[in-house]
């Protein structure tokens, strides 16, 4: 589910709060996406960049991902990068 920044003052704070910290304007971020995973539900691994020209054209490549987990487990739930330096 993606939302929608004008909708909710929670959600516009939220993205005010992330181009503060990761210092890029607003307007270069997509809308904040919610994620929720049954258990045994995961993510395949896939790249943040794109071949087809209409997500170029619709904000091009992700230079930066922001994670902001909303609940705490005791196991799971974690997000690897394993080709990361």
């Amino acid at each position: 589910m993606f939302l929608v920044k004008a909708q909710d003052e929670v959600i516009v704070n939220v993205e005010t709060r992330i181009a503060a910290w990761t210092f890029l304007p607003e307007e270069n971020g997509e809308s904040i996406q919610i994620l929720h995973y049954e258990n045994g539900q995961k993510n395949e691994p896939h790249y943040d960049y794109f071949m087809g020209m209409v997500n170029q054209e619709n904000g091009g490549h992700r230079v930066a991902t922001v994670l902001m987990y909303l609940s705490d487990v005791e196991k799971g739930g974690e997000t690897v990068f394993p080709w990361s330096e």
